[in-house]
């Protein structure tokens, strides 16, 4: 069995604190890409599927909303993604929920299906009897309230597959609208990576809000055929203190009055617990195929401090001929209400007056999500319409983001549309990913934002698209990305700004399953939903993952780029990185040999140069304080990410991926190397930067870094290097007088701590002791550890190293035609062989 170790705290305490030398400079160059940086928060394993069917069960994640705070993410996944308490083997589609603070993912919801067959996997559409989902949640701006749908009677623990339970489902089973209370936590600083008090957020009650019978009763899966369940209540939004509900159903939730839904359309419905959790029709519709859908419930709040106003504004999407006048035709269009607690008709409100020469020819779009702003004002939604609101013919063609004031605002009238952003050109390409999934937030200054997806590339200072191939304005690579602009013409001093740099190639995948980002009450915290993208892991499996955004605020004073500022080394031994010249230096190399680049997901060391008075921070934080003897907040099992990336109002990002953060001084930082690089080639570089949060705003260190396939680099303490022996069950660190060689069913089998070879296979490997080498199938393992940058090969002695004494131990590791080698013979740490 193999065995993978803790390093022990003494080594810990020697690369978070020790001071070292200064050595080589790295060359500091201006970034090409944007200041945010990128967390990965899930990275689910796919499961393969057994037989008779083939292929494996993607877990896909999808980030469903973000508190104000940026503290809370809320997540809909079918993996078992949780850090605490995980419990979803099954792949149910479960309700998570992350916590920045405390770095952990908790799971909310925990039921389970109703199978065909018990012995039978529940991975298997075919052994779907029942199927139990938890689905659409989204937080109050407060984070203390998710609502979602589940047809789970208790989605905090249900199991479909007893006999009660599956009869209970058979009846029924459609999704209805539940609230959660979420625990309250203790304030805490975002920017500060403090170790929070451990609160199990997974420990709150749960409200039922609808109770009703099923449209239609549940069907069971088969080799060709999803199960069916009724999703008869749906898409609910929630304001900002959870006192309001607006959400769709097909079922008589309010058959008093001339307001009933016999006919069971979808119509829009209001929760109002100020009114002891009244519900309210708030549409009457009727007709074959007719529907109102997504409703976005505005805040009801200006700011986290003032009171709430009686007044709603819910926008949402009809294509009713009742609603207004003004939709003849049954296009489907976009409409808001005033509800202050009591239904009135009258303040339905059509936004857009569209038509289409193509029946069932979609012309408006209005997703899912928020969609309103805070104070109720804004709509934003997606068109083709040239005017969405001229009720001219419109052509097909491709969609861009429009908002809608109701009332005036600044320069922008009452009941206006302002377009956000150009349209593709279709005789161009542009085809894949025009604007789309607008939401609003405010930016440092305050001011609202508009916050949309697209690949186009955009010119910033007036909005306008720049054709294929041109290598100018803010997105050239075309790729899926995230944008903020002003609600209005952008400038030069309220531009369109590209937030993300995500590497993601633009795909039909990618485009498919583009982003859906949310936004904290501002820009400065957003999380998204992608595929193809595994900054934490490298591990591009084609699942969708979610991620977490941090664009700091208005920045401070920025460093000049200078040659001699940082300097980077390697995390165990500290080897000084030099970054190759394009061209040979012909000075001769310095002493001792230095390395040309870090490696993903290894430990390494960045130090500002004595006498700059260039600094990193006023004192000193660590994650691993020196009262325990392991790093227990640090740890991959029970932490997303496993380390903080902002550390005392200091972060570190590669190529905009956050670095984790060990240790943070005013002259030195100890950080892993975001695993999920691409390592460059030639003397190519990624851009480093390092932001410093001050009162005056950010200071912002650029540098730059290779990034190689490998570096390994070997723990030592007093030169010795840190390895144990772990025949059979023993962990035993080296004895006075050496290992002992042990051949046989049972070899002697080493384990040798070291960084830098994260994603390399145990056929890579040369481990060298003295004149011996060790490589093939006696490499056992080579892997990380739980504690991130350290990572661990386990080899087997041969009986012809027995005696060989003291002697120097090195790692190589060779890929392709390049070799990579930790410290040679005169330097490297030693190991005894008895």
């Amino acid at each position: 069995m193999t065995q993978v170790l803790r390093l022990p705290f003494l080594v810990l305490t020697l690369f978070c604190l020790s001071a070292g030398a200064s050595l080589q400079a790295q060359t500091a160059t201006p970034s090409p890409t944007p200041d945010p940086f990128v967390i990965q928060i899930t990275s689910a394993t796919p499961m393969p599927l057994p037989s008779p069917a083939t292929g494996s069960f993607l877990a896909n994640s999808f980030v469903r909303d973000i508190s104000g705070n940026g503290r809370f993410v809320v997540i809909e996944s079918d993996g078992n993604i949780a850090t605490e308490n995980p419990d979803n083997a099954d792949g149910n589609r479960e309700i998570f929920l992350f916590d920045y603070a405390q770095r952990r993912i908790f799971q909310i919801t925990r039921t389970k299906s109703a199978l065909a067959n018990a012995m039978n996997s529940p991975l298997l559409i075919s052994n779907i009897a029942v199927e139990v989902s938890n689905t659409r949640p989204m937080l109050s701006r407060d984070g203390k309230w998710i609502v979602f749908s589940s047809n789970a009677p208790t989605p905090g623990n249900f199991d479909g597959d007893t006999e009660a339970n599956e009869t209970t489902l058979r009846a029924d089973g459609n999704q209805e609208i539940f609230l959660y209370r979420i625990p309250d936590v203790p304030d805490a600083d975002l920017t500060s990576g403090a170790e929070v008090p451990l609160v199990n957020l997974s420990g709150g009650d749960f409200r039922r809000i609808t109770d009703t019978p099923a449209s239609r009763l549940p069907t069971p899966g088969s080799n060709t055929q999803s199960p069916f369940v009724a999703d008869d209540n749906r898409e609910a939004s929630i304001n900002d203190r959870g006192t309001r509900i607006a959400f769709i159903s097909t079922r008589n939730l309010a058959p008093s009055g001339a307001r009933n839904n016999e006919d069971a359309n979808p119509e829009v419905f209001v929760w109002d617990a100020a009114n002891n959790g009244t519900i309210s029709q708030l549409t009457v519709t009727s007709g074959l195929f007719t529907f109102s859908s997504n409703p976005s419930i505005s805040g009801g709040t200006t700011d986290d401090a003032a009171p709430e106003s009686p007044n709603s504004v819910i926008a949402f999407v009809s294509n009713a001929t009742g609603l207004s006048s003004n939709n003849a035709d049954g296009n489907a269009e976009v409409f808001y209400a005033t509800f202050n607690g009591v239904v009135d008709m009258s303040s339905v409100m059509q936004v857009t007056r569209t038509r289409s020469t193509t029946p069932g020819f979609i012309v408006n779009i209005f997703s899912p999500g928020r969609r309103i702003s805070r104070d109720g004002n804004l709509i934003a939604f997606e068109s083709i319409a040239a005017d969405p609101g001229a009720n001219a013919d419109t052509a097909s063609g491709q969609d861009t983001v429009f908002v809608y004031n109701i009332a005036a605002q600044g320069a922008i009238a009452a009941q206006s549309f302002t377009q956000i952003g150009p349209r593709p050109d279709d005789a161009g390409g542009e085809v894949d990913v025009p604007l789309r999934f607008p939401t609003f937030s405010t930016d440092s200054t305050g001011a609202t934002r508009v916050i949309f997806i697209s690949t186009l590339n955009i010119r910033a200072s007036d909005g306008t698209r720049l054709p294929l191939n041109d290598a100018t304005g803010s997105n050239p690579n075309r790729r899926v990305q995230i944008f903020s602009a002003p609600v209005g013409q952008p400038s030069a001093t309220a531009p369109i700004v590209l937030l993300t740099n995500t590497p993601v190639a633009n795909s039909n995948a990618a485009a498919v399953a583009a982003p859906q980002p949310v936004v904290s009450n501002t820009v400065e915290r957003i999380a998204f939903s992608i595929v193809l993208l595994e900054l934490g892991t490298g591990n591009s499996d084609g699942s969708s993952e979610a991620y977490y955004f941090v664009s700091p605020p208005t920045q401070g004073t920025n460093v000049p780029p200078d040659v001699s500022l940082l300097q980077y080394f390697t995390g165990a031994s500290e080897r000084p990185i030099v970054t190759p010249s394009p061209s040979p230096s012909p000075s001769p190399s310095p002493t001792p040999t230095p390395v040309t680049g870090l490696a993903p997901g290894m430990l390494a060391i960045v130090r500002t140069t004595p006498d700059t008075g260039v600094t990193f921070a006023s004192s000193a934080v660590s994650v691993c304080p020196d009262t325990i003897r392991e790093c227990s907040s640090a740890l991959v099992v029970n932490r997303s990410p496993s380390l903080p990336v902002e550390l005392n109002g200091v972060s570190v990002s590669i190529n905009n991926a956050a670095a984790g953060l060990y240790f943070v001084g005013p002259d030195q930082i100890t950080f892993v190397v975001p695993s999920g690089l691409a390592a460059t080639t030639g003397t190519n570089t990624l851009p480093v930067v390092i932001r410093v949060r001050e009162a005056v705003g950010v200071r912002t260190i650029r540098s730059q870094i290779q990034i190689v396939p490998a570096q390994p680099d070997i723990f030592a303490d007093n030169n010795r290097a840190v390895v144990f022996n772990v025949t059979g069950m023993m962990m035993m660190p080296e004895p006075p007088e050496g290992f002992p060689v042990m051949t046989g069913d049972m070899p002697t089998t080493l384990a040798l701590m070291l960084t830098g070879v994260r994603n390399v296979t145990a056929s890579q490997v040369t481990v060298t002791i003295g004149d011996r080498t060790f490589t093939g199938n006696q490499i056992t393992f080579v892997g990380p550890t739980p504690t991130p940058g350290i990572d661990q090969i386990n080899f087997m002695l041969r009986a012809d190293v027995a005696g060989i004494g003291d002697q120097p131990i090195i790692v190589s590791v060779t890929i392709g035609q390049q070799t990579f080698t930790s410290r040679p013979a005169d330097t490297a740490p030693r190991i005894r062989i008895r």
